[in-house]
């Protein structure tokens, strides 16, 4: 059952990217050909609301706890990145599963 799972998951997120190029909306109507162009616009602009506030909100808190001078910096700004990126995918996963 697990292979099956990991299986699904990665094709699911495989198809997704393969859409990247081509933008969200194909992909939206691919999956629900229903969707109005409005309701894709609408859709796209709540993703990118909610991944610059993950985004934001990581760099302000890695930012604001940085102790140790300049070589703190680096440490927290890749600890900050690579939060970040983790965050934006996890959000888009859970994102994709409610809208789609």
């Amino acid at each position: 059952m697990g292979t099956i799972g990991g299986f699904a998951a990665w094709f699911s997120l495989a198809f997704k990217s393969a859409f990247a190029l081509v933008g969200i909306g194909v992909f939206a109507i691919l999956l629900n050909p229903g969707l109005s162009t409005m309701q894709i616009k609408l859709i796209a602009v709540l993703f990118c609301i909610i991944f610059a506030i993950i985004i934001v909100q990581t760099g302000s808190y890695y930012g604001f706890n940085v102790k140790g001078g300049s070589e703190a910096v680096g440490r927290y700004t890749t600890a900050a990145v690579v939060t970040s990126i983790f965050l934006v995918i996890l959000a888009d996963s859970i994102l994709g599963l409610i809208f789609y």
